[in-house]
């Protein structure tokens, strides 16, 4: 089957994110796509598309399927022992570079952090900055981790639980904020409960 044909089957299903998914089964850009339409897809890769598509017609959300998310101008590893990354969530980073002088020397913490974004983001705009952060479980934090390219302190447990006695300049955080019954949270079943 070829991109064009493919394409325009799985169109006619109402399948989320279907170009994103054909770009991830065949590991291509959509400008590749577009540009070898009559490439034929193999049965790997027929395969690989139709359990993608399953799990993302199961709600499954594509950032998990694809392993990471955008985040501010960055990329950053995501799996279930993770939040995916919202575009609100770049607020907070807009007011901390607001209110605090980025060249000048802070502490900062960042509580439940996930996947590490905005101690992460924050530790790149921010070099100079002493960041923090914590959160409950071991597999977001190697996740951050995992994320971190710059010398952040990580701590495992309960907001400031495992944290030495310090102060900090500026605490942020970002925990989950929705309703129990938000028809939200149909999105969110895959994402970490805990979190």
């Amino acid at each position: 089957m070829s991109i064009r044909k493919s394409t325009k089957d799985y169109l006619k299903i109402d399948v989320k994110d279907i170009l994103k998914l054909l770009c991830l089964a065949l590991d291509q850009t959509k400008e590749q796509l577009f540009s070898n339409q009559d490439y034929e897809l193999n049965n790997a890769e027929l395969k690989t598309l139709d359990s993608l598509i399953k799990q993302r017609s199961n709600g499954k959300p594509f950032a998990y399927l694809k392993g990471t998310q955008g985040f501010y101008d960055l990329d950053f590893i995501v799996s279930p022992a993770t939040l995916i990354p919202r575009p609100e969530t770049e607020l907070l980073i807009d007011i901390a570079l607001d209110t605090f002088d980025t060249n000048k020397k802070i502490s900062l913490l960042d509580l439940g952090t996930g996947s590490g974004i905005i101690a992460i983001t924050l530790s790149e705009k921010c070099p100079k900055w002493k960041i923090s952060a914590t959160d409950q479980s071991i597999d977001a934090l190697n996740i951050a981790k995992l994320n971190s390219t710059k010398g952040i302190d990580f701590y495992c447990g309960s907001w400031f639980d495992p944290l030495p006695l310090s102060k900090f300049d500026l605490i942020v955080s970002n925990p989950p904020y929705i309703k129990e019954h938000d028809p939200h949270l149909e999105d969110l079943k895959y994402e970490p409960i805990e979190a």
